[in-house]
C-alpha cells in the first residue's frame, strides 16, 4: 500500500495465527504504533492477519497522550476511508473478504426509507449528506470490475448518451447493476471522483459465531441473518421491524464510537427520535 508519497506500508498473511497483540493492522506515526485495525472488517483467517501502515501526515490527529487518534478529526476520518478501501482490495485478492449474501429485493425500499429518517436527525445527518469519493465509470479502456446492485445517476462523467447526461455508478438506490470499485469479472471501469448522493447501504450475511445482529463498516450496514433473533423474527412475521432496529442500533453505536463525550443517554435519546420518526412514515 502506498497511496501518496508520505504513506507507505503493507498487509501480510502469517501461516498460523499470530499472538492476539500483533493481529491486526498497526497503524503508525513516525515510528511510534497508535492502534490496530481491521478497518471495521469481518474477514476470514483474521487472527493470521498482520500488516502496518506508516503514516507520518496522522501526527496532526493523535490525542495529546497520543494513545488514539481524535474522535472526528477530518484527517484521521480521510486516511481511515482510503486505507479501509485499500484493505477491503486486499482481502479481496486472497479471498479473504467476506462474502455477502445476495441483496434482497426489498432493502431498496427498506434503504430510502432509513436514509430519509437520518437526513431528519441531525445527530445521524451526516450519513446522509452528498460526500465526494472514487466511484467506478464504465470504461472500455479500464480495468474488469465487480457489478454492485443498485444505483444513482451522476452528472457530468463518461458514458452518458449525450453530453452531461450523466451516466449510473454504484452505490445508489434504484434498481440496476453498475461497476463497482472492487476488480472482478463484470465490466471494465476507471475510477473518478465525484459528488454522490451519501446514505446507508444494506447487506446481508451469515455469521453464526457473531452475537451482533448487525454490524455497520462505514458505508454498509450488514444484517445477520444467521442470529437467532432474526430466525424468530422471521418466523413471527416481523422481519421488517428487527432489520430497522438492526440497522438503527448499529448506526447508533458507530456514531456514538466517534462522539467525544458518549453516554447511554445519548444512545436512549437518539433510539427514540430514531422510531418515532419511523413510526411517523
Amino acid at each position: 500500500m502506498q497511496r501518496r508519497k508520505k504513506v507507505k506500508g503493507l498487509f501480510g498473511l502469517a501461516r498460523e495465527e499470530v499472538e492476539e497483540t500483533l493481529q491486526g493492522v498497526a497503524i503508525c506515526s513516525f515510528g511510534k504504533v497508535i492502534e490496530r485495525t481491521w478497518f471495521k472488517k469481518e474477514p476470514h483467517e483474521k487472527q493470521r492477519i498482520v500488516g502496518w501502515i506508516e503514516a507520518p501526515p496522522l501526527i496532526k490527529a493523535v490525542t495529546t497522550d497520543k494513545c488514539s487518534f481524535q474522535i472526528r478529526n477530518p484527517i484521521w476520518e480521510g486516511f481511515f476511508r482510503n486505507a479501509q478501501a485499500e484493505f477491503a482490495k486486499w482481502l479481496d485478492e486472497l479471498g479473504l473478504a467476506e462474502k455477502l449474501l445476495e441483496r434482497k429485493a426489498d432493502f431498496f425500499n427498506l434503504e430510502k426509507e432509513i436514509n430519509s429518517i437520518l437526513k431528519s436527525l441531525p445527530e445521524l445527518a451526516v450519513f446522509g449528506s452528498r460526500i465526494q469519493r472514487d466511484v467506478a465509470i464504465l470504461d472500455e479502456t479500464g480495468e474488469q470490475r465487480e457489478l454492485g446492485e443498485g444505483t444513482q445517476k451522476v452528472k457530468g462523467t463518461k458514458g452518458g448518451e449525450t453530453r452531461g447526461e450523466g451516466v449510473s455508478v454504484y452505490p445508489g438506490n434504484e434498481l440496476g447493476q453498475a461497476p463497482t470499485l472492487e476488480q472482478g469479472p463484470g465490466s471494465t471501469a476507471t475510477n473518478h471522483q465525484r459528488t454522490i448522493r451519501g446514505g446507508i447501504r444494506l447487506g446481508r450475511e451469515e455469521n453464526a459465531g457473531s452475537e451482533k445482529e448487525a454490524r455497520f463498516d462505514g458505508e454498509t450496514v450488514i444484517i445477520n441473518v444467521s442470529h437467532p433473533a432474526y430466525k424468530r423474527a422471521e418466523k413471527d412475521k416481523s422481519l421488517n421491524y428487527h432489520q430497522v432496529k438492526s440497522v438503527a442500533l448499529s448506526l447508533i453505536q458507530f456514531n456514538l464510537e466517534r462522539d467525544p463525550q458518549p453516554s447511554y443517554q445519548k444512545a436512549f435519546e437518539l433510539s427514540q427520535k430514531f422510531f418515532t420518526l419511523w413510526g411517523k412514515q
